[in-house]
C-alpha cells in the first residue's frame, strides 16, 4: 500500500504551529466540519473558530483555531490562522479561547 499520509502546515502570524505529515485532517470550515484526505481536490475554506484534529500515523493532536483560511492541495494542506493552540485532554475549548 502507498503512503497515505499528505503534508500539513498551520501557520500563524508569528510562528509555525504545526509542519508534519497526516493522514487525515477534521476542520471546522464556514460551511461545515470537514474531512481531508490524501488525494483531496484542490480548494480553498473559509476556517471558523474551533478544534482540528490532525491524525497522525499513531496520534491524534488537537488544535483551536480561531478564524483563517485553509487551502487544499491532493498532496498538502496549508492553514493560515489568526490564533492557534494545542489543545489539551480534557480542556473545552472555551478555555483555551482566553488562553490564546
Amino acid at each position: 500500500m502507498t503512503d497515505a499520509m499528505f503534508g500539513l502546515e498551520i501557520i500563524l502570524p508569528d510562528q509555525i504551529l504545526y509542519k508534519g505529515r497526516v493522514k487525515m485532517l477534521e476542520m471546522i470550515t464556514a460551511v461545515g466540519q470537514v474531512g481531508i484526505y490524501k488525494g483531496h481536490v484542490p480548494m480553498t475554506m473559509v476556517l471558523r473558530p474551533g478544534r482540528a484534529a490532525l491524525h497522525e500515523k499513531q496520534k491524534i493532536l488537537y488544535v483551536h483555531l480561531e478564524n483563517g483560511f485553509a487551502q487544499v492541495l491532493p498532496e498538502k494542506v496549508t492553514i493560515l490562522a489568526e490564533k492557534g493552540a494545542f489543545s489539551l485532554h480534557g480542556v473545552q475549548d472555551s478555555d483555551i479561547i482566553g488562553m490564546i
